[in-house]
């Protein structure tokens, strides 16, 4: 078991699959055990998802848990996942902090300007709410 840990958060904007990358071929070099944890802050259901809100966070989570370990297994990472449960923004960030705690550097994405609230800046909240270093992607 590699002695460095990177976290990676994952999501479904589309700038994950790019922070992904960037974080397993950080992984790959610092010869390192990956974690991704997921969260979504703000959620877009499509209009024609029939299952309810519970169910589409399910299928989400799962459609990413299997690119991230199909993706983690073909680097030939030593890899575990993390989910957090679906909440309020506030409860959401100290999950997504206590999950990237455990690793010796997180990956997470920018600074979203369009956004509202606490989530807006989460490059900065991680920083502050783990103590860790932070790769904003």
């Amino acid at each position: 078991m590699p002695a460095f840990a990177l976290t990676v958060h994952i999501d479904d904007r589309p700038p994950c699959d790019h922070r992904v990358d960037i974080a397993l071929a950080l992984a790959r070099r610092l010869d390192a055990t990956v974690v991704g944890v997921y969260a979504l802050f703000d959620p877009v259901v499509p209009e024609d998802w029939t299952g309810g809100l519970i169910s589409f966070l399910a299928h989400s989570a799962a459609a990413a848990r299997d690119v991230f370990t199909a993706k983690a297994e073909a680097a030939g990472l030593a890899h575990d996942w993390r989910q957090v449960r679906f909440g309020e923004d506030i409860d959401i960030l100290d999950q997504v902090a206590d999950g990237l705690r455990f690793g010796d550097l997180a990956v997470v994405g920018q600074t979203e300007r369009e956004r509202h609230g606490a989530v807006r800046d989460l490059p900065e909240q991680m920083v502050l709410r783990t103590g860790r270093p932070v790769l904003a992607i």
